[in-house]
């Protein structure tokens, strides 16, 4: 009978130590997941982190690792924007408030690789940025993005001045001839176009006479 007590009493303690090793087994699992858990949220963290900006449209966003960041926008027509934000993960996605009174509500941001789209409501353009190595200066992008639309503007003056001049040489008449009649004598004048002009737009011509005597006269005529 004491035999058998201990068979059972063995049992028993068997059975105590594979529910401890249950116990202990769960508890790895649960904490090896929320350690993989941590690191994706970390690299999601580590991936938004940073500045980005948006050369065609003229904007930048630079977001810090404490859930702040700021915002700006080179404006042709009006004063640029210059705003702090705070940012935070909401699901797949990012939310971005923008300290500013014109802009209703908050923003949505979504990041695919180093692209980082940013939309709103109807009033915000989608506006899409790439995340560039090391921060922004912001203010220097600001200032920046004016002068190189100043330099822009400058070549599309210069191309169109050129184009302008392209088009009056185009119209040059120089060879051509033309009839023209002297109101004064009321003569007549084959004249040939040189291609010059008086110095006010007006092109001038040439025409060879030979009189009796067998003498050249040369008359010069200016378009009118």
């Amino acid at each position: 009978m004491k035999k058998k007590l201990i068979t059972v009493a063995g049992i028993a303690t068997l059975g105590l130590l594979l529910v401890g090793c249950g116990n202990q087994s769960t508890t790895k699992s649960s904490s090896s997941n929320a350690v993989k858990t941590t690191k994706v949220a970390h690299h999601q963290q580590d991936q938004i982190v940073g500045s980005f900006k948006d050369d065609k449209d003229g904007a930048a966003i630079t977001l810090n690792s404490d859930g702040t960041g700021q915002y700006v926008y080179a404006d042709s027509d009006e004063p640029d924007t210059n705003d702090q934000l705070t940012w935070k993960k909401d699901g797949d996605n990012y939310t971005i408030t923008l300290k500013d009174s014109n802009v209703s509500g908050p923003l949505t941001a979504k990041l695919t690789g180093k692209q980082l789209t940013l939309s709103g409501d109807s009033n915000w353009n989608t506006e899409t940025f790439t995340k560039v190595k090391g921060k922004i200066d912001l203010n220097k992008f600001l200032s920046d993005a004016h002068n190189e639309g100043q330099s822009s503007n400058g070549s599309t003056s210069e191309q169109t001045g050129n184009s302008g001049q392209q088009a009056g040489n185009s119209g040059s008449e120089a060879g051509n001839t033309k009839d023209y009649s002297d109101a004064s004598n009321g003569t007549s004048h084959h004249v040939v176009m040189s291609g010059n002009d008086d110095g006010e737009g007006h092109q001038m011509g040439v025409d060879y006479e030979t009189d009796a005597d067998g003498h050249q006269h040369v008359f010069q005529y200016v378009q009118q």
